[in-house]
């Protein structure tokens, strides 16, 4: 399975709210709303009301606040004009938050639930929906805890994200009982945002670094070749390698006895800074 990219913006402001603590949550389990509140500038208390929906953000603060959660410029914007479309006691400002907001999603063409941004961003699901795929994968009663230790994963974030990815409709329950993944993944890869795309890669290149200092060299190949190029063959050289890493999966995903789930993940990256050349 693989990612596009097409920007995109939420609609509830909140979302923004949720996906960031979802995502700190994930990395750490003792991380509260609490917490949460203290690192993006406000009180326990107002952070309550906004997820409630019973209050909102100033501008200023919704700026501050999206800055604080590693929102792009055109995201943080689009966070602040949320709070200011709804709670501003200014009509004229309403309106132009709303032209502003409808302009951004005319640009884009989309709307993404939550559900679909947590399967793009986080790395888990594509995994699950890989796992659930192996003979050794236990019947629905048993596979939580199963997933749980394959994954190194707590059971209740198991059972989390195998009911977003039913509701979702990327994992169904067969006459057996057993997991099926089904191949609707592409509706959700057609509408990704850059977040997603970034959290997404993110993860993937931190369990790429465990695998470097806990894996064995027999159970990973980790390579980098540094060299010079022409930078109006890049173009060609992304394309080339797209190719080779769908050719790659297509021609090993074939085995008819899998047992194992592996990422391959290409990055090609300039290592000299635009700003110092000559």
């Amino acid at each position: 399975m693989s990612l596009t990219h097409v920007p995109t913006y939420y609609q509830d402001p909140r979302d923004y709210l949720r996906a960031e603590f979802a995502e700190r949550s994930m990395r750490n389990s003792r991380y509260s709303l609490r917490a949460f509140a203290r690192d993006i500038g406000l009180s326990p208390s107002t952070l309550s009301e906004v997820l409630n929906g019973h209050h909102g953000l100033s501008r200023i603060m919704a700026l501050k606040s999206g800055a604080r959660i590693n929102l792009n410029s055109s995201n943080c914007e689009n966070f602040a004009d949320l709070f200011e479309a709804r709670f501003s006691k200014s009509s004229e400002k309403k309106q132009n938050a709303l032209l502003r907001i409808q302009h951004r999603k005319s640009l884009t063409n989309e709307n993404i639930s939550l559900d679909a941004f947590r399967v793009i961003s986080d790395w888990q699901y594509m995994t699950i929906l890989e796992l659930v795929g192996l003979p050794e994968c236990p019947s629905s009663e048993k596979s939580t805890q199963w997933l749980s230790q394959k994954l190194g994963l707590q059971e209740k974030v198991v059972q989390e994200s195998v009911d977003r990815l039913q509701r979702l409709g990327l994992l169904i329950l067969a006459k057996d009982h057993k997991w099926v993944a089904t191949d609707d993944f592409t509706g959700v890869g057609e509408n990704i945002p850059s977040l997603a795309i970034r959290r997404f890669h993110r993860q993937i290149l931190e369990k790429a670094l465990q695998a470097l200092d806990f894996q064995t060299v027999e159970q990973r190949e980790v390579s980098s070749t540094v060299f010079s190029l022409d930078k109006t063959q890049l173009t060609a050289a992304k394309a080339e390698l797209r190719k080779f890493r769908l050719d790659f999966a297509n021609k090993y995903t074939s085995a008819t006895n899998k047992n194992a789930v592996y990422c391959l993940s290409f990055q090609l990256f300039n290592l000299i800074e635009e700003g110092t050349e000559q």
